[in-house]
């Protein structure tokens, strides 16, 4: 119905819109919330009547058109978080997109979840997985905006930087091995140190303690337990199986604690995906205000102490909302409650 009553404007994305506390507000369209929320649902496909896999390919196939103007403004099969043909960054801001300087590069993300919504042909992917291997960690330059213990990687990166510093995100990565393990590619050394990565951030619970730290535009343990349950419940990981008791104990602590009701809907989501039973039910009181999937640290991408320390300051976030991704959430909730508990 959202993308309906949208379709003339926004040509088959859903709406969303960006923010600030101290009072900053825009309306925004990207192809990143749609990609997303469409990915979401269709790993519930299965578990689908008819009648909602129709509707589900109505989303599908006006979401394609909604993205399309996003794709590299040179032409390379490979996607942006804003519009590029004609180049629209920060769109309906009266500042920021102004300049070129602030246009991001084509993200990672962006393209393996619009490569998965477009259903782009074995040898289309194969080719976004090399290119994105060509822009890992190492290969152009070094990672400087991470802890120590990951520079030496040889990890996938969030974006295709030229000239911009490298970065790593935990979720990015997550998204990037399941579209490597949906097409079943070769296991290179990228792939390899790729999931290293999330090793050593489980190993280390840096995802708990220092989730701004590893996974800088999902910010919350929350978040990136939720990519990790969707890569885990799809493809057989044994690295990360491991960790699966301990990750389990993990979010029986968080949901001990006040969450906001869509961060609590996304760990109840999880748990469904990991371990197919009711979740726990703490009957703490919920969080009031607005709970953010997806942030952009404004100085994140500037290399030295004091721009790093405020990068991972929520001041310096502006904080993207979009409602029917938040839907998409309860959707699944309620599809999988009703398949999981029913064998309770």
């Amino acid at each position: 119905m959202i993308q309906n009553q949208s379709f003339s404007k926004l040509k088959g994305l859903f709406p969303s819109e960006r923010s600030h506390p101290l009072g900053y507000k825009r309306e925004d369209y990207s192809a990143y919330f749609t990609a997303t929320l469409y990915h979401s649902l269709d790993r519930l496909k299965h578990l689908l009547t008819m009648e909602e896999k129709i509707i589900l390919e109505e989303i599908r196939v006006k979401a394609c058109l909604g993205v399309a103007p996003f794709q590299n403004k040179q032409g390379l099969p490979r996607y942006n978080f804003w519009q590029t043909n004609p180049g629209r960054h920060f769109p309906n801001g009266y500042l920021l997109g102004r300049w070129d300087y602030f246009r991001p590069p084509d993200d990672v993300d962006d393209s393996v979840m619009i490569y998965q919504l477009q259903n782009i042909s074995f040898n289309e992917s194969a080719w976004l997985m090399e290119h994105i291997d060509s822009y890992a960690n190492g290969m152009k330059k070094w990672i400087k905006n991470t802890p120590d213990i990951y520079k030496k990687l040889n990890s996938w990166c969030t974006f295709f930087c030229k000239d911009m510093p490298l970065g790593f995100d935990a979720c990015v990565i997550s998204n990037v091995l399941y579209f490597n393990l949906l097409h079943k590619f070769n296991k290179n050394r990228k792939f390899v140190n790729s999931l290293r990565y999330l090793t050593q951030m489980l190993g280390r619970k840096d995802h708990i303690s220092q989730p701004e730290k590893v996974s800088p535009y999902y910010p919350h343990s929350t978040i990136i337990i939720y990519h990790l349950a969707k890569l885990m419940s799809s493809f057989e990981v044994p690295e990360l199986e491991l960790f699966k008791p301990e990750i389990k104990s993990q979010m029986i602590e968080i949901f001990r604690n006040p969450l906001f009701s869509t961060e609590k809907t996304m760990l109840e989501n999880a748990w469904f995906w990991l371990f197919q039973s009711s979740p726990p039910s703490q009957g703490t009181p919920e969080k009031s205000g607005r709970f953010y999937f997806f942030v952009l640290p404004l100085t994140l991408e500037f290399e030295g102490n004091f721009a790093q320390k405020f990068a991972h300051n929520r001041l310096s976030h502006i904080r993207f909302h979009c409602e029917s991704l938040e839907i998409a959430f309860d959707i699944e909730n309620l599809v999988l409650r009703d398949k999981f508990l029913k064998k309770d």
